[in-house]
């Protein structure tokens, strides 16, 4: 059977009482519009239907609704308009929150993009639009600060800290391209921060650095289980507390330019393998391990080739330092 949508009269309600024509195809009264071949001029043109006039008359007496159930017009009209103005009070909530969402999303992004602090020591800043990242690495200041004419580099870690067990293996990697690394030896980290063996790395606790052009400083704050070790200089905490002021470690700042505050790899990478493992890895050039690891020292070579004029030019002048420098030059 042919079905036909329901009209609403020019009254502005819902003619209850058309409804037959569901069947009958014929209307009582004039519709708000027309369906295709309709005219809407007082007397609507359905398209004709043979129907036996008694059986209708019969339908429509049977389908009538008793006056004092049938639907007041200005009690629908009420209905419907408190619907829309609750429908439209609901957007209304619904839009302010997504804009007090993005407002906080864009607050929270540009307290952490700035997190790392913009001011140096010396007075010197940033220009708006000259930030250059390297990896995790974000620059904070245009120049670097020497400490009689070498480059500071801080590393501020925690033994227990598996972030900081990844990041000493490209750290040694890239010093021992300036200098010489002695007291150093193997050790691992807690089973901390979702990983399920213990991480691998040396042991810088008593490590001695010697170089012409970089002046290494290394602490742990804190041993395999979370006691104090070592403590910061005044000067180390200012640094500290001006680029990380959430106090995340590992915390490497090379020259008071560039500050790195996490691991630049995960370490899930080195879960599961032995010092020996990841020193075999790291002399395999095939090895994905060996790979991430150099691909991080060489993020660390090039920030000290950067700032340090006096760095080795063999070790600057490498291709994948090269690489490295155009993109913070």
């Amino acid at each position: 059977m042919e079905m036909t949508s329901a009209y609403y009269t020019r009254k502005g309600s819902e003619n209850h009482e058309n409804f037959p024509m569901l069947f009958t195809r014929t209307l009582k009264e004039s519709p708000l519009y027309c369906q295709r071949r309709a005219a809407c001029d007082g007397s609507p043109q359905l398209l004709p239907r043979e129907e036996d006039t008694r059986t209708m008359a019969t339908r429509q007496q049977q389908r009538r609704v008793p006056t004092s159930t049938k639907r007041r017009p200005i009690q629908a009209d009420t209905r419907r308009t408190t619907r829309r103005s609750s429908r439209r009070g609901r957007r209304w909530l619904i839009g302010l929150a997504l804009v007090v969402v993005g407002v906080s999303l864009f607050a929270w992004h540009l307290a952490v993009s700035h997190d790392v602090g913009s001011a140096t020591p010396n007075g010197s800043t940033v220009a708006t639009g000259t930030v250059h990242h390297l990896g995790g690495f974000q620059q904070v200041a245009d120049q670097a600060v020497l400490v009689q004419g070498r480059l500071p580099v801080l590393f501020v870690s925690a033994q227990y800290c598996v972030f900081c067990a990844a990041e000493r293996w490209a750290l040694v990697d890239a010093l021992e391209r300036f200098g010489t690394l002695s007291q150093i030896t193997s050790s691992q980290s807690a089973i901390v921060d979702g990983v399920s063996a213990p991480i691998p790395t040396y042991d810088l606790t008593q490590a001695q650095f010697a170089s012409p052009v970089v002046d290494f400083q290394h602490v742990d704050v804190a041993d395999q289980h979370g006691n104090a070790l070592q403590q910061l200089t005044a000067a180390q905490q200012s640094r500290l507390d001006r680029y990380d002021p959430r106090g995340g470690i590992p915390f490497l700042d090379i020259g008071d330019a560039y500050v790195q505050v996490s691991s630049g790899y995960a370490p899930s990478l080195l879960q599961g393998l032995s010092f020996t493992q990841v020193k075999q890895d790291m002399a395999d050039p095939t090895s994905t391990v060996g790979q991430t690891i150099h691909q991080e020292g060489t993020r660390i070579t090039a920030l000290i080739c950067q700032l340090e004029s006096l760095a080795p030019q063999a070790v600057c002048q490498d291709p994948a330092v090269q690489a490295d420098l155009a993109q913070v030059n």
